[in-house]
C-alpha cells in the first residue's frame, strides 16, 4: 500500500470539490490538508481498532485512546514528521498500553497525578505545523489544563468505583502517554530554542 493514499486521495476529492466550486481557490490548501489529515486518523484508528479486537481488548485500548487523544487535541505535545511514523506511534502506544496498564493496577491515582502536574505547568506546546496565534496558544492552554483535571477526576471516579480498576488504569496510562508527548515537545521546543546550533 502506497503511504501517500491520503494524500493522493484527498488531492482528488478536493480537486474535484473546486472544480465543482464547492470550494474556493483560497480554501483549496485546507481542504486537502483536512481530507489528508481525516484519511490517515481513520486508516490509523481502523487498524488499531482491529488489532484491539484481535487480541481482545477493543473497549479498555478505546478507553487509552480516547483519554490521550482528548488530552492531546489541546496540548499538541509530539507530533511525528511522516504519516508512516505516526501509524507506528499510535499503534506502539495502543498495543502497550494492554502490558503497561496491567502494571498500574492499584496506583492509576499516583500515576494520574504525576501526569497531572506537567500537564498543568505546562499546558500545551505550539508544535511549528500548528501555528496557533497568541490567544489561540493561551485559549489551548486553558483547555489542556481543564482537560487534564477533568481525566484526573475521572481516574479518581473509576478507581473508587470500579471492581477491576481495568478502565481507570486504561485512563491513567492514557494520561501519562500525553504528559510524556508534552515533556518531549516542551524539551525539543527549549533545545531548539536555546541550545541548537
Amino acid at each position: 500500500m502506497d503511504i501517500r493514499f491520503a494524500e493522493k486521495i484527498s488531492d482528488h476529492i478536493s480537486e474535484y470539490m473546486y472544480q465543482n466550486q464547492i470550494v474556493d481557490v483560497d480554501e483549496l490548501q485546507v481542504c486537502k490538508y483536512n481530507l489528508q489529515v481525516f484519511f490517515e486518523r481513520t486508516v490509523t484508528f481502523l487498524s488499531l481498532g482491529v488489532l484491539s479486537l484481535l487480541i481482545g481488548h477493543l473497549l479498555d485500548i478505546a478507553v487509552f485512546t480516547i483519554t490521550l487523544m482528548a488530552l492531546r487535541v489541546f496540548s499538541g505535545g509530539f507530533h511525528c514528521k511522516t504519516f508512516l511514523g505516526c501509524f507506528i506511534l499510535t499503534i506502539v502506544s495502543g498495543l502497550l498500553s494492554v502490558p503497561l496498564s496491567s502494571l498500574v493496577v492499584g496506583s492509576e491515582m499516583l500515576l494520574g497525578l504525576f501526569s497531572l502536574v506537567p500537564m498543568v505547568l505546562i499546558g500545551a506546546v505550539n508544535h511549528p505545523d500548528m501555528n496557533w496565534s497568541c490567544s489561540e496558544f493561551s485559549a489551548a492552554k486553558r483547555w489542556s489544563r481543564a482537560i487534564s483535571i477533568i481525566v484526573f477526576v475521572i481516574t479518581i471516579a473509576l478507581t473508587m468505583t470500579e471492581v477491576t480498576n481495568t478502565y481507570s488504569a486504561y485512563t491513567a496510562v492514557g494520561s501519562a502517554f500525553a504528559a510524556a508527548s508534552l515533556l518531549i515537545a516542551k524539551t525539543i521546543e527549549l533545545w531548539n530554542r536555546f541550545l541548537a546550533p
